[in-house]
């Protein structure tokens, strides 16, 4: 029987970057946020997770539009994350949960990772947590 092996792609550098970048335009334009962070999911792929009760009260559609003229506020020679790299959350989803309840940035931008852990039952591969409040 073959087995399948999946090697998962360390977070590069501007990937870093690149999420840093996006919580300070986020602020920037106002958006609310109580959570943003990589997250490497079950298939090996890095998804930026933006938590905002805003998803909840605007819907998501207006909270991508917003996230959208976050990006193009970035200067062009600072490394910008793509729209489809980016997934929202509500302040309740289950990794948010779990993250807000081991993190605390507060009003900073943190780089704090989380490396195979479990945390109230949510399974942590890759994290590298900027904001959590």
């Amino acid at each position: 029987m073959a087995e399948e092996v999946l090697v998962a792609q360390s977070l590069r550098p501007e990937m870093e970057a690149a999420g840093e970048n996006l919580v300070k335009a986020i602020d920037n334009i106002g958006l609310i946020t109580n959570a943003v962070f990589w997250n490497l999911t079950d298939s090996g792929t890095w998804k930026l997770i933006v938590s905002s009760p805003e998803v909840t009260a605007q819907g998501a559609l207006r909270i991508y539009r917003q996230i959208q003229r976050a990006i193009s506020k970035i200067p062009k020679d600072f490394t910008r994350p793509e729209l489809m790299q980016i997934s929202l959350a509500t302040p309740n989803d289950r990794a948010v949960r779990a993250v807000r309840s081991v993190v605390r940035t507060r009003e900073e931008i943190g780089r704090i990772r989380l490396e195979e852990v479990t945390v109230d039952d949510v399974g942590i591969r890759s994290m590298l947590v900027y904001r959590s409040r």
